[in-house]
């Protein structure tokens, strides 16, 4: 059992309920600790903290959830910084995602242009809190969940000596996502993946002790004819089954650049269509 106190910068995100759903999932083994929300926006900061404090009450556990819009103020004394945030909001992100679109490149939150766009902006943020931490809390860790996390995580590790940890859930979801694809248990697929975050690939593939890639091919045959299977999961399928891997999605991106292009520019970008969360 860990008694710690936690920074989380961005705790009023639109992950932020779903984030602390999972710490107090695993509520028992941090007893007595502290979580202290950490946001530029009040309400959406409030409404996340009572969410967690109600999910904290109703499994009787002894978490104390506080909440702040001083970010000095929320690392005072901190063990561990968790730092999931968007700068500039969906507003940026469809900038992100449009003016790569009107040159002829994939508009992308993550990859290509937009993605550097949005690197930088992040990086603005994460050295002011990194800046921040090394004076209120050096010894605390820092776990980044903020996109681009591998240019995010370079940019810190390569200038700072706060102890730093990046993690994306993409490795897991993707290649649960293939074995229901292939009509499988995912919870029996034993597959690992290496690479960098949105660039991953498995090298361990077994379920129940067999290759899987097998089984992923001959769902494949099966799905080339069924009508109801989408392009978009028949061109990821059968870039796994030449691959011999288990590649995560962003690599769509890279093997299928101008099918996508051209997709992306007769679609809207995703911003507008996901902005009903914030």
């Amino acid at each position: 059992m860990a008694r710690i106190k936690l920074a989380y910068i961005g705790g009023g995100s639109t992950r932020g309920a779903g984030t602390m759903a999972s710490f107090i999932h695993q509520g028992e083994n941090f007893v007595g600790s502290e979580v202290v929300l950490i946001d530029l926006d009040e309400e959406r900061l409030q409404i996340v903290k009572t969410i967690a404090q109600n999910m904290a009450r109703a499994r009787g556990l002894d978490i104390k959830i506080t909440a702040t819009t001083d970010r000095r103020a929320g690392l005072q004394d901190c063990d561990a910084v968790l730092s999931s945030y968007r700068p500039g909001g969906f507003e940026a992100r469809y900038l992100d995602e449009s003016i790569p679109l009107k040159h002829g490149v994939i508009g992308q939150e993550t990859q290509g242009p937009g993605g550097f766009f949005m690197a930088l902006r992040t990086i603005h943020v994460m050295k002011e809190i990194i800046r921040d931490m090394e004076e209120i809390c050096p010894r605390a860790r820092l776990f980044n969940y903020t996109n681009p996390i591998n240019l995010v995580s370079e940019a810190v590790t390569h200038h700072s000596e706060i102890e730093t940890y990046s993690f994306c859930e993409g490795p897991i979801i993707f290649n649960e996502h293939y074995a229901r694809l292939a009509g499988v248990d995912p919870q029996k697929l034993d597959a690992v993946s290496i690479g960098l975050n949105h660039g991953s690939w498995s090298i361990r593939h077994q379920y129940e002790g067999q290759d899987f890639i097998p089984i992923l091919q001959a769902a494949y045959e099966r799905m080339r004819t069924d009508p109801s299977v989408s392009h978009a999961t028949l061109r990821l399928v059968e870039l796994a089954c030449t691959m011999e891997s288990l590649p995560n999605e962003y690599f769509q991106y890279y093997y299928f650049k101008d099918e996508i292009l051209a997709e992306l520019q007769k679609n809207r970008p995703r911003a507008p269509r996901i902005s009903w969360l914030r």
